[in-house]
């Protein structure tokens, strides 16, 4: 006669949360309240965080990774997010990978975190540089890329049931 086994409930709970909460620890920021302030960071898929205690009069940096005679990278177009909704204009560099935004009747993006604008192109973004972001009056907010601290060292990306990364178990 076939009987199945006994499950530990205990131990499955423990596991499920540990897998839970190492898919906290190690999740790549999804929201600007993630990050520090003053600063932007872009998620792999084009997404371009902020977090700011002072409102945003405007903003510019270049998308790493864009650019160069050889490389046949290019930055589409840049939409959505706080920045379209406070009714600033954002412009690309499609093969110079600068992004600036601002608006032409004075407005500002709020105080706050979130989604700056999401950006489209043919490259999955890694970082910002050269940042500039300004007031309402004109003076520079000392603005940096977030740096997200993966420590995950798992190159295989390969796991077992307990986690444990090129595991037996």
């Amino acid at each position: 006669m076939f009987s199945l086994p006994m499950i530990n409930f205990k131990e499955l709970k423990l596991f499920f949360s540990f897998i839970l909460l190492t898919s906290f620890i190690f999740a790549e920021p999804t929201d600007g309240c993630d990050i520090d302030n003053f600063s932007l960071y872009v998620t792999s898929d084009g997404k371009v965080l902020y977090k700011s205690s002072e409102q945003i009069a405007g903003f510019q940096f270049d998308v790493d990774g864009i650019g160069g005679p050889s490389n046949n990278a290019y930055l589409g177009d840049a939409y959505g997010g706080d920045a379209e909704e406070a009714g600033f204009t954002v412009s690309t560099g499609s093969y110079s990978g600068t992004v600036i935004g601002f608006s032409f009747t004075g407005s500002t993006v709020p105080a706050g975190c979130g989604l700056l604008t999401t950006l489209e192109s043919n490259i999955q973004f890694s970082s910002l540089s050269s940042i500039i972001v300004s007031n309402i009056e004109g003076e520079d907010l000392d603005f940096n890329f977030y740096i997200y601290e993966n420590n995950d060292e798992c190159q295989s990306n390969e796991y077992d049931c307990l986690g444990v990364c090129d595991g037996l178990a």
